[in-house]
């Protein structure tokens, strides 16, 4: 049920937006014990923070200590 909300947002709206070299760019980090994430955002005229490129990775089992 949440995804059937969730996929007209991520058909109609921008989803990723082009950067603009003259804005700040925000970069937001999460690590847990089996993964890590970063998300470069940026703010668009309405002020929000827009995704630019996301990164994810899910460690392997010799890389969780």
């Amino acid at each position: 049920m949440a995804f059937e909300l969730l996929k007209p947002t991520f058909m109609f709206a921008p989803v990723l937006l082009h950067p603009d070299p003259m804005k700040l760019s925000i970069v937001e980090t999460d690590v847990l014990d089996f993964a890590i994430s970063s998300i470069l955002s940026q703010p668009n005229t309405d002020e929000a923070l827009y995704p630019m490129a996301y990164y994810s990775y899910k460690f392997t089992a010799w890389k969780i200590n």
